[in-house]
């Protein structure tokens, strides 16, 4: 995505971590493609930092991995 720096996932959390250029994406259309790929997401502000904190159930993120296994 356009505008996106850094993209950090944590599957054990069920957290991801997006560092972006707030010029070129805004958080909403970060959460939009989070939630377009099967996922809750909802925003969380880190101090000097945007970052959107993505949710997701562990069975959801365990049949995405077995996809990308696959594929």
């Amino acid at each position: 995505m356009t505008g996106v720096q850094e993209c950090n996932v944590n599957l054990l959390k069920n957290s991801m971590v997006v560092t972006y250029d707030d010029k070129n994406v805004n958080s909403g259309q970060i959460i939009a493609a989070v939630e377009k790929a099967g996922y809750g997401a909802s925003l969380q502000q880190v101090k000097g930092n945007s970052a959107v904190q993505a949710v997701s159930s562990v069975d959801t993120a365990k049949r995405n991995m077995r996809r990308c296994a696959v594929e």
